[in-house]
């Protein structure tokens, strides 16, 4: 269990190295876990119905019910505050060491949580609109929804404020603190 510098508590493994993470985050968390998707980390979204056998995934579990957290005791479990999902993703960046990498980013749907293909522009000519086929060369695709995506403006700003996150996390973890 550790404390960050917010007071939450997080009972998780081995943090001194980024690890590759895998997630499983619960009902109430949606937002968060398409957050963690965008930048390639593999986040199962909607969890099984059954919490009992959450624990048997292997992931570290995301979750804001605090019953659930103080009755199972997998290795892994983060017991989130159910206030905004930025705040919520600062949290699981600290706990995690969670590493911002431009590979990874956009490796996975943001829908399916698959991994995403690289798909020709020829390939989309059809399956985008004109002007994106036109400004862009870049494209990759979810095998399974079929969702196309590109490095387009939105695609800009969320990388953006993914690594405006990680470097504010990391500055408060030295001591600042990070307005909300």
């Amino acid at each position: 269990m550790i404390q960050t510098p917010s007071g939450d508590a997080c009972q998780i493994g081995d943090t001194s190295q980024p690890a590759e993470r895998f997630f499983l985050a619960d009902f109430m968390l949606g937002k968060l876990a398409r957050q963690l998707r965008m930048a390639g980390f593999d986040t199962l979204y909607p969890p099984p119905r059954d919490y009992r056998v959450w624990s048997l995934f292997g992931r570290t579990i995301l979750t804001c019910n605090t019953r659930f957290g103080e009755r199972f005791h997998p290795p892994d479990v983060i017991v989130l505050k159910p206030n905004s999902p930025i705040s919520q993703l600062r949290h699981v960046i600290q706990c995690c060491n969670l590493r911002y990498t431009p590979e990874r980013f956009l490796s996975r749907c943001l829908i399916c949580n698959v991994g995403v293909l690289v798909l020709s522009g020829d390939a989309c000519r059809e399956r985008v609109p004109l002007q994106v086929w036109r400004n862009h060369e870049d494209f990759s695709y979810c095998p399974v929804c079929r969702r196309i995506y590109w490095p387009g403006s939105h695609a800009r700003r969320m990388q953006a404020f993914w690594q405006k996150m990680v470097a504010e996390t990391s500055e408060t973890a030295g001591g600042s603190t990070v307005p909300e």
